[in-house]
């Protein structure tokens, strides 16, 4: 989740810790996102597409590769 400012951040923990929410009996915990630098940046320009487009080249290779086997076999 991103926020504006530091009020909000305040407010959503404020919220937090006044409701006790959980997701699967684990208590929720806000806390300050990492800097930037400290991310891996070199996938990110790939388009959502170009990566769908790469998903269905392998997923159909990989079932030719399957079906091939499971002929070759019967």
């Amino acid at each position: 989740m991103t926020f504006e400012d530091d009020k909000n951040v305040r407010e959503a923990q404020a919220i937090m810790n006044e409701t006790k929410l959980q997701i699967f009996g684990e208590k929720i915990h806000v806390k300050r996102a990492s800097e930037p630098s400290n991310y891996i940046w070199e996938n990110l320009h790939h388009t959502k597409k170009r990566q769908q487009t790469w998903f269905a080249i392998v997923m159909l290779g990989l079932f030719t590769i399957l079906f091939a086997g499971y002929n070759l076999q019967f």
